[in-house]
């Protein structure tokens, strides 16, 4: 069957996707670090309805694809098939987005991390004219993932986001926590033999953060922590 791992930013995804790289997993071609391209551009299958996405993965079967990551957004529930190996890993929701500010310049390209914070930002690269809207730095940003709006801004959510994700969750296989090493075990079963965490090459920056930063971000990201909360007691046993 094949795997789609779900690319949470900063959550350990680029040692995941080595990983099964080093397993000798087939790999979509072409691909970068997991996301298929066609014709210089991400393909985006996570706005396919059911019958695009149908089409394209009996693609993937017909060409024995058995690996692809699914990084900037989540495919639609009427999507998610019983014969797709479902992965994905979580860390604690500010220690992302402090990882993630640092990987995108932190302090020195933005002065200040509430400069960044929440902002519309977009995934765009000089080689491709493709654009769109991307949620990293936005608040309760795996609710918004796991309900397919990782590509929206300022979406406002409720307890029935909340809800969802949870039942998404319910269908994956393998949820890994950066926190809990115990968890990186149920990789074994992939052929996996080195479950090393390699360190990003993005140099570190120092970050100040302002008085009670981390006190308004709990409270805005109230969904996502109650979310880690429900992969913490569910999967990290």
């Amino acid at each position: 069957m094949v795997i789609i791992y779900l690319h949470f930013h900063k959550c350990a995804g680029t040692s995941i996707i080595k990983m099964f790289e080093l397993a000798k997993k087939r790999f979509y071609q072409p691909n970068i670090n997991g996301n298929p391209w066609n014709n210089n551009n991400i393909i985006e299958f996570w706005n396919y309805n059911k019958e695009q996405f149908s089409l394209f993965l009996n693609r993937l079967k017909k060409w024995k694809i058995e690996f692809i990551a699914c990084e900037w957004n989540f495919l639609k529930e009427e999507c998610l098939f019983n014969d797709i190996i479902f992965i994905t890993t979580f860390r604690d929701p500010y220690d992302r987005l402090l990882s993630t500010y640092n990987y995108h310049g932190g302090d020195k390209k933005y002065k200040s991390i509430i400069n960044w914070y929440n902002k519309k930002i977009f995934w765009e690269r000089s080689w491709t004219k493709q654009k769109f809207c991307i949620s990293i730095n936005q608040s309760n940003y795996y609710t918004k993932m796991l309900n397919n709006l990782g590509n929206t801004y300022n979406k406002i959510i409720d307890d029935s986001h909340l809800t969802k994700a949870k039942r998404i969750l319910e269908i994956f296989d393998d949820i890994i926590i950066l926190e809990n090493t115990k968890t990186f075990n149920t990789l074994y079963k992939y052929d996996i033999t080195n479950t090393k965490i390699y360190k990003n090459k993005a140099p570190k920056y120092d970050i100040n953060i302002p008085p009670n930063f981390k006190e308004r971000f709990i409270i805005e990201n109230n969904y996502d922590y109650k979310l880690y909360e429900y992969v913490i007691n569910e999967f990290g046993k």
